[in-house]
């Protein structure tokens, strides 16, 4: 995978990791809280408890998603 990576840590130690090929809107503001993810074939919409979203545009639908437990394991592909 090329292309920039977004990366997300959740409060339970997991982490989730993107790579981007583009991002539609400003970067969320450090702690906040998201509160639903939403995807479609090629984009992630991320809501969060403020109202405020990041939209991004992945790289390689199917390929461009890890989101690994606080142990390192690898929980989800896509």
């Amino acid at each position: 995978m090329h292309g920039p990576e977004l990366q997300i840590s959740f409060v339970d130690g997991s982490t989730m990791t993107v790579t981007i090929a583009e991002c539609d809107s400003l970067p969320l503001r450090e702690g906040a809280k998201i509160r639903q993810i939403s995807e479609d074939e090629t984009k992630l919409l991320f809501e969060c408890e403020d109202d405020s979203t990041l939209d991004v545009t992945i790289v390689e639908p199917g390929k461009s998603v890890i989101v690994r437990d606080k142990n390192g394991q690898v929980e989800y592909l896509g």
